[in-house]
């Protein structure tokens, strides 16, 4: 039997656009699971390939693409949106707080302060994703500071 922590892998290698992947594997329960993914040669049915893009759907919002172009622009402040939702991500997503707050850390003090003054409207209108990135931004400053 598949473990359904394998069909996300499994859409990805299926996926002739897509040549690897790179997943952090902290413990020895991930390690085996993405084992046991890349050793399952099963495909995946078009019931489990059509409930992931239902999943993936659904929670967009709570996933920054990476694509900085489109919102970082919208701001007039110096503010890398995409990496402080990353860093969100470690932080919520991941349990990874220690990453998450070197990685903030790291930003210049200049950056942190501007990230309470920023209007972030504008940004989240063009968000492909639709992630309410003030609200975010703004509480991963609060919790990381």
């Amino acid at each position: 039997m598949r473990c359904r922590f394998q069909h996300p892998f499994k859409v990805v290698w299926e996926n002739p656009k897509i040549a690897s992947i790179c997943s952090a594997m902290p413990n020895m329960a991930i390690l085996q699971a993405n084992i046991a993914a890349a050793l399952n040669k099963n495909n995946l049915s078009e019931s489990d390939k059509n409930r992931l893009e239902e999943y993936a759907h659904r929670t967009a919002s709570g996933y920054c693409a990476g694509c900085a172009g489109i919102c970082e622009k919208t701001v007039d402040l110096d503010i890398p949106i995409s990496d402080i939702l990353r860093y969100s991500m470690y932080n919520h997503s991941y349990g990874d707080r220690k990453t998450a707050l070197r990685l903030f850390n790291n930003l210049p003090a200049e950056v942190r302060a501007n990230i309470f003054k920023a209007d972030y409207s504008t940004a989240e209108k063009f968000c492909p994703q639709k992630i309410k990135i003030g609200k975010i931004i703004k509480r991963t400053c609060d919790e990381l500071a």
